[in-house]
């Protein structure tokens, strides 16, 4: 995966898409989640009138567009499967890798070698409406063109794609959905408009389009970062406060229990850098958040659940570690750090219990710049 210089931020590209429809799917939400939708998504739904009069969608306005947007359980869901020669494709694999990740069983190796893994570009959730009237919510999840010819001959891989759309849009917008589908005689629900989005541009070959015009940019500009070190700032901040707690009582942040949730956060917020590292019988995670200041502990959560770990320091860092994720998504969703994942991946599910969820601590540590979690 390639970096901007001075970053852990993948480098990306400001892509448009014109998806193309391939089928579409329904379900239904399985839990209530708040989902974060821009002010420049338009509601999309058939029959307004009908709609507004319910309590399945909140908030529910023709005049306006709301900043979020809460799916009760049981709110209808349609998902459509759509392509796009602009959304990156595949790496190259044999039938037996491809058949390996399909199974869930492909492993990420390393940054330079992560396996076979499928990219896919899900928007946010828009409001609709179904064919009795009632609100729903729709959902476009765009592959690369080149995979629709076996999706639509294999129907294993077929499925498999839809379970990648899935996995993605609960990870997205913590929105759970339910495995029984159904399939409407539809190409699509709603319209697919263009949309520009921003994609790793590690994530494309070498040769492709996107990619070449990117580095040709790039190489053009020059340096676009230059390093300039105080020292008498780095040692002022250095003889900062001692080690603080984010979790030094129940009352500061949401309590660690084994279904805890998690509000939506602001867009703006970024993966934050990572390592891991076993002490004793302990897990322990080290997250740089050199943006975190006194200000922001207040609202910043630390959610665990055997196999998963959301931290969320709100509006700058969210650190969301699904240890249930499939291997060959993780360069998708982590980047150079999906190796790291892979391997923490591993170590927790060799722990009956994974992730100690009883005695979970962590621990803001000023100087360093850091969170530290004890699991």
């Amino acid at each position: 995966m390639d970096f901007l210089p001075g970053s852990s931020q993948p480098q990306t590209i400001r892509v448009t898409l014109s998806p193309t429809p391939g089928w579409c799917i329904k379900t239904t939400a399985l839990q209530t989640a708040v989902c974060k939708v821009s002010s420049s998504e338009t509601s999309q739904t058939s029959d307004a009138s009908s709609a507004a009069n319910s309590s399945i969608l909140e908030p529910f306005a023709k005049a306006r567009v709301p900043s979020s947007l809460t799916i009760s359980q049981g709110t209808k869901v349609f998902v459509n499967i759509a392509w796009d020669s602009n959304v990156p494709p595949p790496p190259e694999g044999s039938e037996d890798v491809i058949q390996r990740a399909m199974k869930g069983e492909e492993e990420f190796l390393d940054s330079d070698n992560p396996g076979w893994f499928v990219p896919v570009v899900v928007s946010e959730p828009r409001q609709d409406a179904d064919k009795a009237g009632k609100p729903s919510v729709v959902f476009d999840s765009v592959f690369h063109s080149s995979l629709k010819s076996r999706a639509l001959k294999d129907v294993e891989f077929k499925t498999f794609l839809e379970e990648l759309a899935f996995q993605r849009i609960e990870a997205q917008s913590q929105l759970p959905l339910s495995r029984t589908v159904g399939r409407p005689n539809i190409r699509s629900k709603g319209k697919l408009n263009p949309r520009t989005v921003l994609i790793p541009v590690g994530l494309y070959p070498r040769d492709h389009p996107e990619r070449v015009e990117f580095e040709k940019k790039l190489k053009s500009r020059g340096p676009l970062v230059q390093e300039v070190t105080n020292p008498k700032t780095i040692k002022k901040k250095e003889e900062a406060a001692k080690p603080k707690g984010i979790l030094k009582t129940p009352t500061e942040v949401k309590p660690i229990t084994e279904k805890s949730k998690i509000s939506l956060i602001p867009e703006e917020n970024e993966q934050p850098a990572f390592t891991w590292s076993q002490e004793d019988d302990h897990i322990v995670l080290n997250i740089e958040v050199p943006r975190l200041s006194h200000a922001h502990i207040a609202s910043s959560t630390l959610d665990v659940e055997p196999h998963r770990l959301i931290l969320a320091i709100p509006p700058f860092y969210l650190l969301d570690l699904n240890i249930d994720m499939p291997d060959a998504q993780m360069p998708v969703v982590f980047g150079e750090r999906a190796g790291e994942v892979s391997r923490l991946k591993r170590v927790v599910k060799e722990r009956k219990e994974g992730f100690d969820v009883e005695s979970a601590k962590a621990e803001w540590r000023v100087a360093e710049r850091s969170v530290v979690v004890m699991l």
